[in-house]
C-alpha cells in the first residue's frame, strides 16, 4: 500500500450526472481474478450478488444489466428512476417550470378550499371522542386509523348540520371531502403543511412567518410558496400540534423551550423556532429516496458499476464507513443505500437526533432494528440539563446492551464522537455522517470534535483514534449550478480513502477512487490492506484497476473546472 504524503485538498468542480453505460459481461466471483486490460481486452468483473438477489449467470449476455431482486418496500416516499433517455436527474424531478408552477397553484387551490378554523375545531372534537374510544380497548395502527376516518365523517356531519341550523347554509359535497382531507392530514400528516410536502420533486421547504415561504425543488429552482396559517400566532399553534403528537412522544414548544426538531409522519425533518427569531420560523427537509439500495444510486448516476461493487463488499465485510459531504449532498440516502445491502436478519441499532434513514419503517429489507430518537427534555432541573433528555451519548450507550451488530449515527456534530468511536470499537462495521468538504477534511472534521468533546487531549491522540476506528471514508460531491439560468445540482461520489495508523503522522491514508477529469470517483489501483477481508464477501480486485471505471459520457457542465 502507499499513502499520498501530502493530499490534494482542492476539490473539483466539474461535476455532472451521467448516462447510464450498460453493464460489463458477467465473470465469476470465484477466486482472485486479473486487473482488466487497459484496451478492453478483458472486461471489469460484475457487482457481488447481495442479499435476496439472484446471481448472474456466468454466460450473460455482454450488454445485459444486472437487476436488483432485493425486496422493496411499499413506503410511498422513494420515486423511480428517469425515463430513458432523459437527463438523469438525481431526485426524479419534471424540471418544466410550467408544470411546476401548474403544481403549486393545485397546493394552494387545495389550501384555500378549506376553512382552517373549522379544521381546528373538527379535530379537537375527533381527538377528544377518540380519546374516549382508547379508554376501553387498545387500538393497533389500522384499527386507530379506521377508528379516526370514522370519527370524522361522524364529526363534519354534525358540523354541517349545525351549520344548517344556524343558517349558515349548506356545504357541497366536495367541500365537505376537502375538509375530511385536511382533518386526516392533521391528524396523520403535517396538517396545513401536507399539500407542500406533497408536491413532487419538493427537497426543502422554508418558513418565516406564515406567509414568508420558499419552496426548493431537488434541482436546486427556488419557488414562492403560499401562504400556509392565516396569522403568526395560528402558525405557532399548528407547530405545537405537530409536537403534541409527535410518533416519539408529546415535545414542548413555548416560550420556555422555544425550539423544536421532529421527523414529521412521512419522514422529513423539521427544525422550527419561535420567539427567539422575529418571526415564526420553520425549516423542512423532504427525502426522496428512502427505501433505496446501491442499484438505485447507480441508476440515478450516483455511482459506476465499481463503486459498487467495492462499497457493497466493504459494508458486507464489516467495515466502520464514514460518509461525508456537503449540505444537501446526499449522505443520509447513500447510507440508506449501503445498509440495505445487509442481510435482512442482520441486528441494527440507528442512532439519529431525528429519525431519518427510517430503517424500522422497512421491515422487508430489516427484520431487526433497534432505532432510537434523542430527546431534548423539558425545564432544566437541577444538575442544570433539561429534565429527560437523552442524548445522542447516551443512545449509544444504550445500544451496547441491545445485542445489535451494527450500530449506525445519523450524524456526528459534537461530543457524541466520542460514542461513536467507541461503537466502532464494539461492534461489526459501524456507519455514521459527516459534514466535511473533502475525504481527508472528514480527518481533521473528526479530530476537531475529538478535542473540542475531550479538552484533556491533543490532536495526535484524535488522530490516532480517526486511524484506528475508521476504515473507509466515502465522501459525495456537490456542485451546485441551479442559480446559473438553466442551471441545477449534481450529485455523486467523487472520492473513497482507506484509513489506517500511521506511525509518523498518525493517520495514513490510501486514495482507492479519485476524482477523475470530470469529478466522478474511479479507481486508482491502490488497495487498502484489508483487500483479502472484503474478497470473502465476493469482492474481485479487478474492479479496483483504472480501467475497471464504468461511468459514462458526461453531459456539458454550464461553468467547467479550470485551474489557474
Amino acid at each position: 500500500m502507499s499513502a499520498k504524503s501530502t493530499p490534494d485538498p482542492t476539490q473539483p468542480t466539474d461535476l455532472p450526472i451521467f448516462a447510464q453505460r450498460p453493464a460489463p459481461p458477467s465473470r465469476a466471483l470465484g477466486g482472485a481474478a486479473p486487473f482488466a486490460q487497459r484496451q478492453g481486452a478483458m472486461p471489469p468483473p460484475p457487482p457481488p450478488a447481495r442479499h435476496g438477489a439472484t446471481p448472474q449467470a456466468p454466460h450473460a449476455l455482454p450488454n445485459e444489466a444486472p437487476e436488483s431482486t432485493a425486496p422493496r418496500s411499499t413506503l410511498p416516499a422513494s420515486q423511480p428512476p428517469p425515463p430513458p433517455g432523459e437527463i438523469a436527474d438525481v431526485d426524479g424531478v419534471d424540471r418544466s417550470t410550467g408544470r411546476r408552477q401548474s403544481q403549486i397553484r393545485a397546493a394552494l387551490e387545495r389550501l384555500e378550499r378549506v376553512d382552517w378554523a373549522a379544521v381546528q375545531h373538527l379535530r379537537s372534537q375527533v381527538s377528544a371522542s377518540l380519546t374516549l374510544v382508547s379508554e376501553d380497548t387498545v387500538l393497533d395502527e389500522t384499527r386507530h386509523r379506521t377508528a379516526v376516518a370514522r370519527l370524522t365523517t361522524q364529526a363534519i356531519d354534525d358540523w354541517t348540520q349545525d351549520r344548517i341550523a344556524r343558517g349558515e347554509g349548506l356545504v357541497s359535497l366536495d367541500g365537505q371531502a376537502a375538509l375530511r382531507e385536511a382533518v386526516l392530514d392533521s391528524m396523520f400528516g403535517a396538517g396545513r403543511l401536507q399539500p407542500l410536502l406533497d408536491l413532487p420533486g419538493i427537497e426543502n421547504i422554508e418558513i418565516e412567518g406564515h406567509d414568508g415561504v420558499t419552496l426548493e425543488f431537488s434541482d436546486g429552482s427556488l419557488e414562492t410558496g403560499p401562504p400556509v396559517a392565516d396569522s403568526d400566532a395560528d402558525l405557532i399553534t399548528e407547530i405545537q400540534h405537530l409536537a403534541r403528537t409527535s410518533s416519539t412522544g408529546e415535545q414542548q414548544f413555548s416560550m420556555v423551550r422555544p425550539w423544536l426538531r421532529l421527523a414529521l409522519p412521512d419522514g422529513s425533518r423539521m427544525a422550527a423556532e419561535a420567539w427567539l427569531s422575529h418571526r415564526p420560523s420553520i425549516t423542512i427537509r423532504k427525502h426522496p429516496y428512502i427505501d433505496t439500495d446501491l442499484t438505485q444510486m447507480k441508476e440515478l448516476g450516483a455511482i459506476d458499476d465499481s463503486l459498487h461493487a467495492f462499497l457493497s463488499a466493504a459494508i458486507r465485510s464489516g467495515k466502520n464507513v464514514i460518509v461525508s459531504g456537503d449540505a444537501g449532498s446526499g449522505k443520509t440516502t447513500l447510507v440508506r443505500a449501503l445498509l440495505n445491502e445487509l442481510d435482512p436478519r442482520e441486528r441494527l441499532a440507528t442512532i439519529e437526533a431525528q429519525y431519518e434513514l427510517l430503517m424500522h419503517r422497512l421491515p422487508e429489507r430489516h427484520h431487526r432494528v433497534w432505532a432510537a430518537e434523542a430527546q431534548g427534555g423539558g425545564e432544566v432541573g437541577a444538575d442544570g440539563r433539561p429534565v429527560g433528555e437523552v442524548t445522542l451519548t447516551r443512545l449509544i450507550e444504550l445500544s451496547l446492551q441491545k445485542n445489535v451488530t451494527r450500530i449506525v449515527v445519523g450524524e456526528v456534530v459534537g461530543e457524541e464522537v466520542m460514542a461513536m468511536m467507541e461503537a466502532m470499537q464494539g461492534g461489526r462495521g459501524s456507519i455514521s455522517t459527516v459534514h466535511a468538504h473533502s475525504a481527508l477534511d472528514t480527518v481533521e472534521r473528526l479530530v476537531t470534535l475529538i478535542t473540542r468533546a475531550r479538552s484533556n487531549v491533543d490532536t495526535s491522540f484524535g488522530y490516532r483514534l480517526v486511524a484506528q476506528n475508521v476504515d473507509l471514508v466515502v465522501h459525495v460531491g456537490l456542485v451546485d449550478e441551479s442559480h446559473l439560468p438553466g442551471g441545477r445540482k449534481w450529485r455523486h461520489v467523487d472520492e473513497v480513502v482507506a484509513l489506517e495508523v500511521s506511525r509518523d503522522t498518525h493517520v495514513a491514508h490510501t486514495r482507492i477512487f479519485e476524482a477523475d477529469e470530470f469529478g466522478r470517483a474511479r479507481p486508482t489501483g491502490q488497495l487498502p490492506q484489508w483487500i483479502s477481508d472484503i474478497e470473502r464477501h465476493g469482492f474481485d480486485a479487478g474492479w479496483l484497476d483504472p480501467s475497471a471505471s464504468t461511468w459514462g459520457p458526461p453531459p456539458e457542465l454550464l461553468i467547467r473546472h479550470r485551474t489557474a
